[in-house]
């Protein structure tokens, strides 16, 4: 056969996998009609997985496919998933009708296509565990009220960047953001209340980030924030902002911010931020307490 090829079948096309060709110049990915097709025939029990000579099969002589293509003769056979679905075909064409004694070859091609069968199977299977299992490592690193991260992502996401600065020299921007009202809203207007300032808190950050900065819930009403390459100058600018944005939307924040460089632990770091928000804090109580 001046070509072989295995296809994939997905509503009305039948899209190439792989493939050996001589002739028909076809490439992977090819999409071509599976409704007019002579493996549709084929897999419908409407043609023989056989035929040295297509014009001898009316069905085949009639396709829209070897009408359009210069076909003298076909050999396919279906794909079967474990489950019974159909998951393509492992077919050959030729220009030049062939002789009789191309039967002989339906033993072994019926064979390959068993093994590519269980193949696909086991492949199919593979991908949809891999995907199974990082919706768990998301789901198990996200935050459910917000969709930040929380501490589990946090730490992973910090643990990971801080190899990277260290590998690359540059400097991270974190910050410690701790709600000043949340226990009030709680007490006197209900949790329901309390989680609508958390979603908006965590909208607020993720309206004004970058989208390779880390934002995550660290619990309770407690955030962080990792600003990747950044220096001091640009860090500080963006705590003003921050703090300008917060006032902006009625949301009484504290927030502290340390630069992490090169050298510096990141536990100590993450401590320092900490003090800094405490800081910002004690700060915001005293204004407030000197208010008329």
């Amino acid at each position: 056969m001046g070509l072989w090829m295995t296809t994939r079948v997905i509503g009305d096309e039948q899209i190439v996998l792989n493939y050996i060709d001589d002739v028909y110049g076809v490439e992977k990915g090819t999409s071509l009609s599976w409704c007019g097709s002579l493996c549709k025939s084929m897999v419908e029990g409407n043609g023989p997985s056989i035929a040295p000579d297509i014009k001898e099969i009316q069905v085949y002589r009639e396709s829209p496919n070897g009408q359009t293509f210069d076909i003298g003769a076909y050999l396919g056979v279906p794909i079967f998933l474990k489950d019974g679905t159909l998951f393509g075909t492992l077919c050959g064409y030729d220009p030049q009708i062939q002789k009789q004694d191309i039967e002989s070859e339906l033993s072994l091609v019926t064979l390959l296509a068993n093994m590519l069968g269980a193949l696909a199977s086991r492949q199919i299977q593979v991908i949809s565990l891999k995907r199974e299992n990082g919706l768990l490592i998301k789901s198990s690193q996200q935050d459910e009220l917000t969709n930040l991260l929380n501490r589990r992502g946090w730490n992973k996401c910090l643990n990971k960047e801080t190899q990277r600065s260290e590998q690359l020299g540059i400097s991270m921007g974190i910050f410690i953001l701790d709600l000043d009202d949340l226990k009030v809203i709680n007490d006197t207007s209900g949790h329901g209340a309390g989680d609508d300032l958390l979603i908006e808190t965590a909208n607020v950050l993720r309206a004004n980030l970058h989208e390779h900065d880390v934002i995550a819930r660290l619990g309770g009403d407690e955030f962080g924030v990792l600003v990747l390459n950044t220096n001091m100058m640009d860090a500080q600018l963006l705590l003003a902002n921050l703090k300008t944005l917060f006032e902006n939307a009625n949301i009484n924040v504290s927030i502290g911010m340390h630069l992490h460089r090169l050298g510096q632990s990141i536990n100590e770091s993450i401590k320092k931020a900490d003090e800094s928000m405490y800081e910002s804090k004690t700060h915001r109580k005293t204004v407030h307490s000197q208010r008329p």
